[in-house]
């Protein structure tokens, strides 16, 4: 079976899921260059950088600190940054090195172009595990979210609004989905859009792999050992199949 990533790329993650605080760059630049090996990982960098030095001028010269977020939020909207209503599902929308370069994505691979922007202009968000539609959250304004999606900011009133319209009115609303969210969690939750991806594809053998990723960012996740023993089942490897549903 020819492998997605190869051992020296899995003991690369390995060494990165080890660290107490995951370095999400890092982590999504790896995986760019696993996936891609003619992507340059310190050009990305440089983009985000000149990005970040792009934006600066009308950011520094914001009033307070939630004009200097809808800066941010405004000046990426105009160097062309978008969601992909078009073609939501393209693997490219989840990939950092693709969204710089095409401009567009899924809402948390533009989120975490939005952090890295935010970080190098000194401004903190986070990530927020929102249903259906990961969000970001400032750090330093109270009840200031950003969709990055829409590229626009929202309030708790909004979100509300958005859940209802993005789970059909099946999911009622909750002040926890407003939580901020590790580093590692948004990672994770990269891998697990990745992992549907490539079940919804036929493609089990990327898939599992992906699992096998997911379980070692965080291996306490029920949920991924039954999917990676249906997996198995569907690759007719019935005993790691045992093992995982046992699991």
């Amino acid at each position: 079976m020819t492998r997605l990533f190869g051992r020296d790329t899995r003991e690369d993650f390995r060494l990165l899921a080890s660290h107490h605080d995951v370095d999400l760059l890092d982590a999504m630049l790896l995986l760019c260059e696993s996936l891609d090996p003619r992507v340059d990982s310190e050009g990305c960098r440089d983009l985000i950088d000149e990005l970040a030095d792009h934006i600066r001028p009308r950011v520094d010269g914001a009033d307070d600190e939630a004009s200097r977020v809808e800066q941010l939020v405004s000046g990426l909207r105009e160097l062309g940054f978008r969601g992909n209503t078009e073609h939501y599902y393209d693997q490219r929308n989840t990939l950092l090195s693709e969204v710089l370069v095409r401009r567009t994505g899924i809402p948390i691979s533009l989120s975490v172009l939005f952090m890295e922007v935010g970080s190098r202009l000194g401004i903190e968000i986070r990530g927020v595990g929102f249903p259906y539609h990961f969000l970001l959250k400032a750090v330093d304004v109270p009840g200031l979210f950003v969709d990055p999606f829409f590229l626009m900011t929202r309030n708790e009133e909004s979100c509300a609004a958005l859940l209802e319209e993005v789970s059909g009115g099946m999911v009622e609303f909750r002040d926890e989905y407003l939580r901020t969210v590790e580093a590692r969690h948004v990672f994770v939750r990269i891998l697990r859009n990745l992992k549907t991806l490539h079940k919804q594809a036929g493609a089990m053998s990327s898939a599992l792999e992906y699992c096998e990723l997911i379980l070692m960012f965080d291996p306490e996740q029920p949920p991924e050992y039954r999917d990676r023993g249906t997996i198995c089942l569907a690759l007719g490897e019935w005993n790691r199949a045992v093992d995982d549903l046992s699991t």
